[in-house]
């Protein structure tokens, strides 16, 4: 009855093992192409399965007809003919039958290698990986190989897509601190001026002298205004970026814009020794965001008073073209005589928080391009260091109710 009951229990850790063994088999079935077992007291390989023919594993991994194959020969010849160079020696002595005895002696459960190796003798070289796992108390070890050259690529692109990741976010956390820190230059002159013209002003006051208040404080409302400028250009920089550029419908007439952004010019140039020529005439009523395109039209303006040379020039010209059906086309170009810009200058002109120079952010083009992108046109930039830079804005727009009818 005891020798009954102690075969019983043989057979129920046989058939765990049988089923822990052909689970393993089933999870390596789907992650590599060859399963083999060895027993460690003859060395003796036989394979298990293969996704290829048995007649081309029969010399891989042990799957030949008479049962099996000795195992360290394998091992050499898989070397000699299959393995790469380089991992020659780690291959055999790493995987020899001594080895993992030793190693599983001293407990381990698991040994693996990755090295290059062909599939076959003639073939490229891939990226494979062995392993050999102990399953239990059998004395035999689950061995197999798996071709991870499609891994290691897909885990290589992967890394370099995070390492480029990083490096664009490092890179646009110093752009923007930079630009904060040039912004905050902007503000804070501006600002400490405006502080000074009350004073001088209020002195002025106190004199009598009527005339020399007047002339501090137009001086504060062109810093006011220019200060309120540079933070619409910011917020509409930020709105754009977070939610992209809207545009109201609406009939505008082109004459009242264009002498706004004449007046606006003129204030531009007025105190910094600038010539200003403007030529061409824009009028008729249309179909559109007139006060888009005067945003564009004050960033493009901005930047080209801004880094011109003392006793340089602007100069703007406006054209329209009567277009087929209810369109007209525009050409707005502004020229300046200023320093112009490098290759490496032109590169970043359209980024966001990118155009930052010494004396100033330089966004007006960013909210240009925005501009012009959102209504189908375009936005063109000429420029050579020391010649200067041309700027030039196309667009389209569709004729009010009122002139398209004027014109049937």
């Amino acid at each position: 009855m005891q020798l009954m009951h102690k075969r019983i229990q043989k057979r129920i850790v046989e058939r765990k093992q049988e089923k822990t063994c052909r689970e393993t088999f089933r999870l390596m079935a789907e992650a590599c192409h060859s399963i083999a077992l060895l027993d460690m007291e003859t060395g003796i390989s036989r394979l298990v399965r293969s996704d290829t023919g048995e007649k081309e594993l029969s010399g891989l991994a042990g799957g030949g007809k008479g049962g099996g194959i000795q195992y360290d020969s394998w091992l050499g010849r898989t070397s000699r003919e299959l393995v790469h160079p380089d991992f020659r020696e780690e291959f055999t002595t790493q995987l020899s039958t001594e080895s993992l005895r030793e190693k599983f002696c001293q407990g381990h459960r698991r040994q693996s290698l990755i090295y290059r190796s062909r599939r076959s003798v003639g073939g490229e070289y891939r990226w494979l990986q062995a392993e050999y796992i102990v399953p239990g108390g059998s004395g035999e070890v689950i061995y197999y190989i798996s071709d991870i050259s499609d891994r290691l690529a897909d885990m290589e692109n992967s890394r370099k897509e995070l390492e480029e990741g990083l490096k664009r976010a490092r890179r646009e956390n110093s752009i923007k601190m930079e630009f904060m820190e040039h912004l905050c230059q902007e503000v804070r002159i501006p600002a400490g001026a405006v502080t000074g013209m009350n004073r001088l002003a209020a002195r002025s006051m106190e004199r009598g002298d009527q005339e020399g208040a007047r002339y501090y404080h137009a001086a504060v409302d062109r810093l006011a205004e220019y200060m309120k400028r540079l933070m619409t250009d910011v917020v509409d920089t930020a709105a754009v970026e977070r939610t992209g550029m809207t545009l109201s419908g609406g009939t505008f007439s082109f004459r009242e814009v264009q002498e706004e952004c004449h007046a606006y010019s003129r204030s531009l140039v007025r105190d910094r020794e600038l010539s200003l020529a403007w030529s061409g005439e824009m009028t008729g009523s249309y179909w559109g965001d007139g006060e888009r395109i005067k945003l564009a039209f004050f960033g493009i303006m901005e930047n080209a008073v801004r880094y011109n040379r003392t006793g340089g020039d602007v100069r703007v010209i406006s054209e329209k073209q009567p277009g087929m059906g209810k369109s007209d086309h525009f050409t707005i170009r502004v020229t300046d005589s200023g320093w112009g810009m490098t290759e490496e200058q032109k590169k970043k002109l359209f980024m966001p928080f990118a155009r930052s120079r010494r004396d100033g952010t330089g966004i007006g083009l960013s909210v240009a391009k925005y501009v012009m992108d959102a209504m189908g046109g375009s936005i063109e930039v000429a420029s050579e260091y020391g010649a200067g830079t041309a700027v030039t804005m196309k667009f389209s727009l569709d004729r009010a109710r009122e002139e398209t009818a004027s014109l049937c």
